[in-house]
């Protein structure tokens, strides 16, 4: 199974060309300050990638992008993470983080676990009442 992902740069194609690097392919990038943008582009990515290297807060539009994509995962590339900053990437729905600096090693065992939480079977249940 194909996995889309898309790359949210902040300043440079240095997390797209880690992606790629480490296996992943990475369908395509946009800067971060159009992250709204995505919506118009059709259907969501599988996994958004979004470098917040250099950031000390997650884009406001991060977060409505998620609500309004449930399934799509949402891995962060942080130069630290604080508590604040985490709270605001649970808040956010993101799936998983990776911080600075990053090894494509880990950014795709970061991918690989989000893909294996959205791609994993689920039964139909039974509800008991007594």
């Amino acid at each position: 199974m194909a996995v889309s992902i898309a790359v949210v740069e902040s300043t440079d194609r240095q997390l797209t060309m880690l992606a790629r690097g480490a296996g992943l392919i990475v369908a395509g990038s946009v800067p971060i300050g159009e992250l709204a943008g995505l919506d118009r582009q059709g259907k969501p990515p599988d996994v958004l990638l979004v470098d917040l290297r250099g950031r000390t807060t997650l884009p406001t539009d991060l977060a409505n992008l998620k609500r309004r994509h449930p399934r799509m995962g949402v891995v962060i590339v942080a130069s630290q993470l604080d508590p604040a900053m985490m709270l605001e990437a649970m808040r956010a729905g993101v799936s998983e983080s990776v911080t600075d600096p990053v090894a494509g090693p880990d950014l795709k065992a970061a991918v690989d676990r989000v893909v294996g939480q959205h791609a994993a079977p689920t039964a139909p249940g039974q509800i008991l009442a007594f």
